[in-house]
Parts: C-alpha cells; sequence; structure tokens
C-alpha cells in the first residue's frame, strides 16, 4: 500500500476542496504528514513505512488502523493552520474566529483517543469497582479515591463549614 492511498481520506477528514485546479494541502504536505507518523512512533503497531518509495507493509486494512493514520495526519496537519485571524482592505473586512481549526483539533483528540484508549474511563463494572474500594493505606477510607469526589470544604466570610 502507498502512502498516496490516505491522500483522498485526509483531504476529506480536512474538509481540503480543489478550487481552481488546486488543493490547499499539496500531495506533498500530505505525505510529510503521513511519514512523520510513522517516524514518530505514532502509527498503527505492525506497520513499516519505506521511506523512499513511501510503501507501508502490511497493506493497511479498512477500519481503526486506517483511521487512525487518517486522524493523526489530519491532526498533524490542522494544528499548523492559523486559528483566529483578520484581516482588512478598503473594499472586504475578513474575520475568522478560529472556529473551525478549535473544532477540528477537539474531534481528532477525541476519535483519535476512542481507538486508542476506548470510549469510556471505565472499561468495566469490575474496574469501576476496584477504584472504588481502592482503600488508602491508613484503611480508614471505605470508598477509597473516590471519597475525594464526595467531600467539599465551604469557607464564607461567617464561619466555615465542611460538608
Amino acid at each position: 500500500m502507498n502512502i498516496t492511498d490516505f491522500y483522498d481520506p485526509i483531504r476529506s477528514i480536512l474538509g481540503d476542496r480543489e478550487v481552481h485546479g488546486m488543493w490547499n494541502y499539496s500531495d506533498t504536505t500530505l505525505a510529510s504528514a503521513v511519514k512523520t507518523l510513522f517516524k514518530v512512533g505514532r502509527a498503527p503497531q505492525g506497520y513499516v513505512l519505506d521511506g523512499v518509495g513511501g510503501t507501508i507493509t502490511p497493506d493497511v486494512q479498512a477500519g481503526n488502523d486506517y483511521a487512525l493514520i487518517c486522524y493523526d495526519a489530519a491532526l498533524l496537519l490542522i494544528g499548523g493552520e492559523d486559528g483566529a485571524i483578520a484581516y482588512r482592505t478598503r473594499v472586504i473586512s475578513v474575520h475568522d474566529q478560529g472556529h473551525r481549526k478549535r473544532d477540528l483539533l477537539s474531534e481528532l483528540r477525541q476519535l483519535i483517543y476512542e481507538i486508542r484508549d476506548g470510549a469510556a474511563i471505565f472499561t468495566s463494572t469490575q474496574s469501576f469497582i476496584a477504584f472504588l474500594g481502592n482503600t488508602p493505606a491508613s484503611g480508614d477510607n471505605v470508598l477509597g479515591p473516590a471519597a475525594e469526589f464526595t467531600t467539599m470544604d465551604l469557607q464564607t466570610g461567617i464561619q466555615h463549614l465542611a460538608i
């Protein structure tokens, strides 16, 4: 499989449309993003990139591994975009508050997290129970670390109230 197979999905994720025969992200830029994933160790395990020819072995099948490469490459590319920007001329005034970049960064980070780490904080009922039952060394706290979330200390100008 060649890294060029990832260009269209990455462009689709980023909303990169070919306007007047030009893309926002050139093929060279897309190739650089995909190659960077492999060089910095962010590509899925078990895949190797031939840096000279741009060939990935074994072929990446549709699914989580394919999605990770696309999402991580898009994340690298969107990180380099301008956030808020404004310019004004006599004829036109443009102001972009950076919502597109912020929203894409947030969504891509969430999708990557869900694929790598799962969609839930606790993977099972047992892991949640283990979290609740993990008692400190003193043994005086039955709820373990969850007790930290059940204690509130409120201070007012008049008196001190512990709940």
